[in-house]
């Protein structure tokens, strides 16, 4: 799971458009951080192996973060995201991506009544290299 996390944070790193809209992109949010900004968060894994390959199926959740006045900049960043990675390309190490598909996305506003929050869930199918 940690090669993923690592694909997926280089391919929004890796994105001038992206990290041109957010402060950075994050596993553990440094105190202070000025929003917006992303965090890769959970994920879960699931044997997805066959007679002849063992692969695994991810599922990994992104999170943006926005203190902007509505949902238009969240939404601007996840749209950003949902091009980067639904039905995308991704190298990871050790494995053949066999999909990458976004499964969920939604925008709200946390308890503070300021904040808001994107949740975006992409499933990443992969089996590993002979």
């Amino acid at each position: 799971m940690n090669d993923i996390q690592k694909a997926i944070y280089a391919k929004l790193t890796g994105s001038t458009s992206l990290m041109a809209l957010v402060s950075g992109v994050f596993d553990h949010v440094p105190p202070k951080q000025a929003m917006p900004y992303i965090v890769i968060g959970d994920d879960t894994a699931i044997d997805y192996d066959t007679d002849n390959s063992v692969g695994v199926e991810a599922t990994c959740t992104i999170h943006i973060w926005s203190d902007y006045r509505g949902r238009s900049e969240a939404k601007k960043i996840m749209a950003a995201i949902y091009s980067l990675m639904h039905r995308q390309p991704m190298a990871i190490a050790g494995l053949t991506v066999i999909d990458v598909q976004c499964e969920y996305q939604e925008v709200g506003v946390d308890p503070d009544g300021l904040t808001r929050h994107g949740v975006m869930r992409f499933r990443v199918v992969t089996d590993k290299e002979s």
